[in-house]
């Protein structure tokens, strides 16, 4: 009886862990799309009766699961759909991570929720070495993976139903057909910084460098000097910050550090880095190699 209790009652403790991580979830959604001007309830009402009315699914959790059954066979749900929101597809998946890495590293319990496992996987995909993107692949894959992860949710689950809707939102065809987002990666919690420059973006819209407080317009010439140094890049960033501006710094970062390899590229090869063969690539790689870490938040 007492083993029975004490099973029980860690059963109990992980289920309201999970839930309590859901909500955390549930909510910071709801904050980082309100920072964007949008009601990320609102997007997925409208997405889900949209996916309704085209006939993709109906209101049950069995016809979302059927759908992805179809994605992992087919690579896509070949009914176009009617609504559209650019900045839903910019934010949506990028929001789930940032919001699961937030509530997880929050949290006490040593044992990361399904969630956090579900994202990590995911991640995985992005790193497939391919010179040419086999959308359709990708897609099979990440069915796959989220139709493992279904038992681990339950059927009534907000967040669950959130990921799924935000996925067949992304699965379904419509006239300008797009790579899925590919998410920052989750990274180890220790990691070698000893040769890398060091970024970081506090609350209150500040960012960091070296310890050194900086502006936006600075962060260009910062990162050309990194890659001159043959340093990586490592961001660091607060509880208290703001998605919609640690992507903004992310992005800048990421755009800058690739237009500055494609200039060394052109006055090496005359062509840009994408347009290199393996054998050049790899040469640039030894000359400037750009390494972008991330961190959990402070």
């Amino acid at each position: 009886m007492t083993i029975f209790t004490i099973i029980l009652s860690a059963f109990i403790t992980s289920h309201f862990f999970h839930q309590d991580v859901e909500s955390k979830i549930c909510d910071c959604l709801e904050k980082n799309f309100k920072q964007a001007g949008l009601d990320h309830g609102q997007i997925l009402n409208e997405i889900e009766i949209d996916l309704i009315r085209i006939g993709i699914i109906d209101s049950t959790f069995e016809s979302r699961k059927n759908q992805l059954i179809n994605v992992a066979k087919n690579g896509i749900i070949g009914k176009p759909r009617n609504y559209e929101n650019v900045k839903f597809e910019q934010l949506g998946l990028k929001s789930l991570k940032y919001c699961t890495e937030l509530a997880v590293y929050a949290g006490e319990n040593d044992s990361p929720p399904p969630i956090y496992n579900l994202f990590k996987e995911l991640e995985n995909i992005s790193f497939k070495d391919q010179e040419k993107i086999d959308v359709m692949s990708i897609r099979k894959d990440i069915a796959k993976i989220l139709l493992d992860y279904a038992d681990e949710f339950d059927e009534n689950s907000k967040l669950w139903k959130t990921i799924e809707l935000t996925y067949l939102y992304h699965f379904s065809e419509h006239i300008d057909f797009f790579d899925l987002p590919v998410l920052p990666p989750f990274e180890e919690l220790e990691q070698e910084t000893s040769q890398a420059a060091q970024f970081h973006i506090g609350g209150k819209d500040k960012i960091m460098y070296e310890g050194n407080s900086i502006q936006f317009s600075q962060l260009c010439d910062l990162v050309q000097k990194s890659l001159v140094e043959k340093k990586s890049i490592f961001f660091t960033n607060e509880k208290t910050t703001q998605l919609n501006f640690y992507l903004g710094v992310y992005n800048e970062v990421k755009l800058c550090a690739d237009s500055f390899r494609d200039e060394y590229c052109m006055k090496k090869f005359q062509k840009k880095y994408i347009e290199l063969t393996k054998e050049q690539r790899k040469m640039i790689d030894e000359d400037m190699h750009i390494i972008i870490k991330e961190s959990q938040p402070k």
